[in-house]
């Protein structure tokens, strides 16, 4: 189902936007361990500026049986050509939908996945992932923004709109599936299995 493109609009409350065709491009990927043990936890903003969140959404945190996660920064460019930037996008969905053969075992944790020879395999499944969704008619991506707004300096009870917004993925697909070859997109993935 093709969702209709909404496009993100400047206001000071938080808002939504939905961009089809979307062209990405990994530029950083960043394991982390997680206190999550939800089963169909997507782990959406567990990792935000550079820190794990004590709590996600299912409140399933468990330290002893967590599973790890990645943090993507992504660069995003729409149909229309305007770019934006996004950080720490998190989705257990899309680790075991395009990265990875198979569900972690209980053993894996993030030092596992940010090993000198594993994650160089992971940005590449990303990356080869990424680019064969943007030949076959791009993303999907649903995200929210807010613009957010600082103290005047001159007058410090008065705020004026922040000069930059940070615009926060939620979800991504592709907006064409059925471009795409399956089998070639999972002989992209990793199994750590064979590390």
């Amino acid at each position: 189902m093709l969702l209709p493109d909404i496009f993100p609009v400047p206001s000071p409350t938080t808002n939504m936007a939905i961009l089809n065709g979307v062209e990405m491009y990994v530029r950083t990927c960043n394991p982390y361990n997680s206190c999550c043990s939800g089963k169909h936890c997507d782990k959406s903003d567990m990792y935000r500026n550079g820190q794990v969140q004590k709590f996600c959404a299912c409140h399933q945190m468990c330290s002893r049986s967590g599973e790890p996660g990645i943090a993507w920064g992504l660069n995003l460019t729409t149909r229309g050509g305007d770019r934006i930037s996004t950080y720490d996008f998190s989705s257990t969905t899309f680790l075991f939908d395009w990265i990875f053969k198979r569900r972690f075992s209980c053993i894996i944790r993030a030092g596992h996945l940010d090993d000198y020879d594993t994650l160089p395999l992971i940005e590449e499944a990303g990356t080869k992932v990424i680019d064969e969704v943007n030949r076959s008619g791009g993303w999907t991506c649903i995200m929210w923004q807010k613009w957010g707004h600082v103290a005047d300096s001159a007058a410090p009870t008065k705020f004026v709109q922040a000069g930059m917004v940070t615009h926060h993925l939620v979800s991504i697909a592709p907006t064409r599936p059925e471009l795409l070859n399956s089998t070639k997109l999972n002989g992209f993935k990793v199994d750590l299995k064979d590390l």
